[in-house]
C-alpha cells in the first residue's frame, strides 16, 4: 500500500450487550502493512476473566470505539463471595455439634467397656442379664458405630443423609432398651432413664434442627 492512500478498515467488536458488531472506518496508512503492525498487549487479571478493569481498559486507535461501553468489572463480586465462605467457615460448631461430640465421647467409654469390661458394662446397662464376652464385644462394635456417626454428624450437620442416619442411630439404640424393659424384663427402670436423658434429648434436639442446618440452596427447593 502506498502512502496516502486510503483503505476501508472492518473491525468486529463487542458492544455492551455482548453481539459482536464490526464497525468499518477509512483510514490513511503508510508503507507498512497493517499485518505487520504489533499486536498490542492483552491484559489478563486474576479473577476478572478476559476483561480488565474499567481503569485499565485499552481502546484500539484503529476505530472510534468510545461509544461502547465497557463490560463491568466482576472481581469484587468473586472477593465478596470468598469473604461469605470464610465468615461461614469460621462461625465455629453449633451448639448441637458440641452436644453430639459429647455423645461420641461417652460412647468411646461405654465401647472400651464392651470389648474389655464386658461384666461390668452388663451391670450397668441391662443390669438384670449378664452379659458375656460375645455380646460385649458386639455391643462394643455397635456403640463404636454410633460413636462415628455423631462426630462425623458434629461437624457436617448440613449433610442431610449423615444427619438422618445419626438421628435414627439414637431412635434404634433408644427402641432397643425399651423393647428389652417392656417385653423381655432383662432391664431396670433405672437404666432406662438413663439412656433417656441422653437419647431422647438427642431426638428432640435434632428433630426441631432437622432444617436450620441445612444448604441455603437445598432450603430454597
Amino acid at each position: 500500500m502506498v502512502d496516502g492512500e486510503i483503505k476501508e478498515e472492518r473491525r468486529t467488536v463487542l458492544d455492551a450487550a455482548g453481539v459482536h458488531v464490526t464497525c468499518y472506518r477509512d483510514a490513511r496508512r503508510s508503507n507498512r502493512k497493517l499485518s505487520e503492525r504489533p499486536r498490542r498487549r492483552r491484559y489478563k487479571y486474576p479473577g476478572s476473566g478476559s476483561h480488565p478493569p474499567r481503569s485499565r481498559r485499552r481502546l484500539d486507535d484503529t476505530a472510534d470505539l468510545r461509544l461502547f461501553r465497557a463490560r463491568p468489572h466482576t472481581r469484587k463480586y468473586g472477593m465478596a463471595a470468598g469473604a461469605g465462605k470464610a465468615k461461614t467457615a469460621g462461625g465455629g460448631v453449633p451448639a448441637l455439634g458440641w452436644w453430639l461430640m459429647a455423645v461420641g465421647a461417652v460412647r468411646i467409654g461405654l465401647t472400651w467397656s464392651g470389648f474389655f469390661r464386658p461384666a461390668a458394662l452388663g451391670a450397668a446397662t441391662f443390669g438384670v442379664a449378664p452379659m458375656t464376652g460375645v455380646h460385649g464385644r458386639t455391643f462394643g462394635v455397635w456403640t463404636l458405630l454410633s460413636c462415628t456417626l455423631c462426630f462425623l454428624c458434629a461437624f457436617d450437620l448440613g449433610n442431610r443423609p449423615l444427619y438422618a442416619a445419626t438421628f435414627m442411630s439414637f431412635v434404634y439404640a433408644y427402641a432397643h432398651f425399651l423393647v428389652e424393659y417392656l417385653v423381655y424384663n432383662t432391664t431396670t427402670a433405672a437404666n432406662l432413664g438413663t439412656y433417656a436423658v441422653v437419647a431422647v434429648t438427642s431426638i428432640v434436639w435434632m428433630l426441631l434442627q432437622w432444617n436450620s442446618h441445612a444448604p441455603r440452596n437445598a432450603k430454597q427447593h
